[in-house]
C-alpha cells in the first residue's frame, strides 16, 4: 500500500497497482490511484483526481475540483466537497440508454446493473457513448459529448452541450443556454429567458415560456419561439420559424425560409433566398430584403394576415411588381413601401 501526502506546492502523486492512500495537502494537484481500491483526498486547491481501476473513494474537499472515472461505473465513492465541481466520464463509453447521471440523486447507475456515489458536484462531462444527465436545482454545466444524449438541466441558470450526436436537451427552470452542437438535436428551454443554439444539423428549437433568443445555426432548422417576446434567426439553411405568442423578431438569414410572426406586434425579415412571410394576429412589420443579381429578382410571399390589424410591409432593393402579397384582403396593410438600404 503506497501512502503520499503532497504538502505544500502543486504536486502530482501517483499510487500502484494496490490499494493507495493519496493527500494532495495544499496546492493545484493531481492524484492517480491506478490500480486497487485507492482513496484519494485534493485537499485544498484546484485539484484533478483520477482512481484508476479498481473501486476507489475519491474526495475533492476545497477548491474547484475535477473528479474523474475512467472505469466505469465499479461502486466508486465520488465527492467534490465545496467549490464547483466536475464529475468527468469522457474517457468511457456508455452504451445509449443504459446509464442515469443524476446530480439530483448523487448516483450514477446502470440500468440492472451498478450504482457509484456521486455527491457535491456542479457539473458534468458525459461519456462518449450516449447517456441521461440530470441537474440539480443549482446553476449546472451538463456536457453530453459523443453519443445521443438526453440532459435534463433541472432549475436554475444552467448550460447544457449536446456536442455530438442526436441529443435531447431540457433546460427546464431557470434562465438557460442550450448548445446543440453536432447532430440533429432538440432544445426546449422550457420556463425562463433562454438562449438555444442548435449548431450544426437539422435541429428543433422550442423556446417555450420566458423571452427566449434562438439560433438555428446550420442545416435545415425549425424554431418555435412559445410564449413571451422571442428572437429567432434561422441563420443558415432552409428554416422554418414560428414567433408563436408575444411580439417576436424574426430573421430568417440565408435560405428559402418561412418566417410565421403567430399572434402580437412582430417584425419579420426574409434575408437572403426565396422567404415566405406570414405576419398573422397583432401589427406587424414584414421586410422583403433580397437584391436583384443579372436582372432577375428572387420572389418573396409576403402574408401580412387579415385579421383588422394595421401592418407595414418594406421592400429592399427590389421593384415592386417582383414580391406577391397574399391574403384574402390588403386593407390591413397600413403602409407598403419600397426603400433602400
Amino acid at each position: 500500500m503506497v501512502v503520499r501526502f503532497g504538502g505544500f506546492g502543486n504536486d502530482t502523486l501517483n499510487g500502484g497497482p494496490f490499494n493507495d492512500s493519496l493527500n494532495g495537502g495544499f496546492g493545484n494537484d493531481i492524484l492517480n490511484g491506478l490500480g486497487g481500491n485507492d482513496t484519494l483526498i485534493g485537499n485544498f486547491g484546484n485539484d484533478t483526481l483520477n482512481g484508476g481501476a479498481g473501486t476507489d473513494t475519491t474526495i475533492g474537499s476545497f477548491g474547484n475540483d475535477t473528479i474523474i472515472d475512467d472505469d466505469a461505473v465499479n461502486f466508486d465513492i465520488h465527492n467534490g466537497g465545496s467549490g464547483i465541481d466536475t464529475i468527468d466520464y469522457s474517457n468511457v463509453t456508455f452504451g445509449s440508454g443504459f446509464v442515469t447521471i443524476n446530480l439530483a440523486t448523487e448516483t450514477t447507475s446502470v440500468s440492472g446493473g451498478n450504482t457509484e456515489t456521486i455527491r457535491n458536484f456542479e457539473n458534468v462531462e458525459g461519456s462518449q457513448g450516449g447517456e441521461t444527465i440530470i441537474g440539480t436545482s443549482g446553476a449546472n454545466r451538463l456536457d453530453g459529448n459523443g453519443g445521443n444524449d438526453t440532459i435534463n438541466g433541472g432549475s436554475g441558470n444552467d448550460t447544457l452541450n449536446g456536442d455530438a450526436g442526436n441529443d435531447l436537451l431540457n433546460g427546464g427552470f431557470g434562465n438557460d443556454i442550450l448548445n446543440g452542437g453536432f447532430g440533429n438535436d432538440t432544445l426546449n428551454g422550457s420556463f425562463g429567458n433562454d438562449t438555444l443554439n442548435g449548431g450544426f444539423g437539422n435541429d428543433i428549437l422550442n423556446g417555450s415560456f420566458g423571452n427566449d433568443i434562438l439560433n438555428g445555426g446550420f442545416g435545415n432548422d425549425t424554431l418555435n419561439g412559445g410564449s413571451g417576446n422571442d428572437i429567432l434567426s434561422g441563420s443558415f439553411g432552409n428554416d422554418t420559424l414560428n414567433g408563436d405568442a408575444g411580439n417576436d423578431t424574426l430573421n430568417g438569414g440565408s435560405g428559402a425560409d418561412s418566417l410565421t410572426g403567430g399572434s402580437g406586434n412582430d417584425s419579420l425579415t426574409g434575408a437572403g433566398g426565396n422567404d415566405t412571410l406570414v405576419g398573422g394576429l397583432g401589427s406587424d412589420t414584414l421586410n422583403g430584403t433580397n437584391s436583384i443579381r443579372d436582372g432577375v429578382g428572387e420572389i418573396d410571399i409576403l402574408d401580412p394576415g387579415d385579421f383588422g390589424a394595421r401592418d407595414l410591409v418594406i421592400l429592399y432593393q427590389i421593384r415592386l411588381y417582383n414580391k406577391r402579397i397574399s391574403g384574402q384582403s390588403v386593407s390591413n396593410i397600413h403602409r407598403c413601401q419600397e426603400e433602400s438600404q
